[in-house]
């Protein structure tokens, strides 16, 4: 089998878009926002709280792993390129394609292993049957070279 390359983590896409963290910090914080941003129970995205308890499983985290069928949108500048994935066990399931250089794009083609690590935090609004909504945030992303 060939071996897999990481080619997302959140942290980095964090770092490179400061702003994208605050916004979702500030809407964390906003009392009167009732839809947008985490409820931060476990501490607001991004601090060293938030990472501590990712790492110690109060956030919990689990791993999807599927085999590329089809990626869409990867010529194009006007869409972010997403894919088809064949989840082990015949589910399919659609998502975006993750990379923190660009050039990691090129990854993603039918066949391609995907390994994705995703983190489960509450979000502020409830589900439509008035439970706590988690909220997927992909932490890592490998795919076979």
């Amino acid at each position: 089998m060939t071996g897999l390359k990481r080619v997302f983590t959140f942290q980095e896409e964090l770092r490179a878009d400061p702003a994208f963290l605050t916004a979702i910090q500030e809407a964390t914080l906003d009392p009167e926002e009732k839809v947008f941003g985490l409820k931060g129970t476990h501490g607001l995205l991004g601090t060293e709280e938030w990472w501590s308890n990712v790492r110690s499983g109060v956030i919990r985290s689990f791993v999807k792993e599927g085999v590329v069928m089809e990626v869409m949108n990867a010529d194009s500048a006007e869409y972010e390129p997403s894919f088809e994935m064949d989840v082990d066990g015949g589910q399919y399931e659609y998502h975006q394609c993750f990379v923190n250089d660009r050039a990691d794009l090129a990854l993603y083609r039918p066949g391609a292993r995907v390994k994705m690590i995703v983190a489960l935090d509450e979000g502020k609004s409830l589900d439509e049957h008035g439970k706590t909504r988690y909220l997927d945030l992909v932490l890592e992303v490998f795919v076979s070279t």
